[in-house]
């Protein structure tokens, strides 16, 4: 276990910690905005398909 040498660090790892939290929020979002986007995209292609059927 480590152990602090002073309260700079322990600010430090704080602040990492928070900004890890942040990105793993942002790599989420644009997971779900990629999802969505190939939703639209695989709705459109069957789409397509089932005009040129007709």
């Amino acid at each position: 276990m480590k152990i602090f040498n002073s309260y700079r660090d322990a600010i430090f790892i704080k602040d990492h910690v928070k900004s890890k939290h942040i990105i793993d929020k942002e790599k989420e979002q644009l997971r779900y905005e990629i999802l969505e986007k190939e939703h639209i995209w695989l709705l459109d292609k069957a789409l397509e398909e089932r005009f040129k059927s007709k």
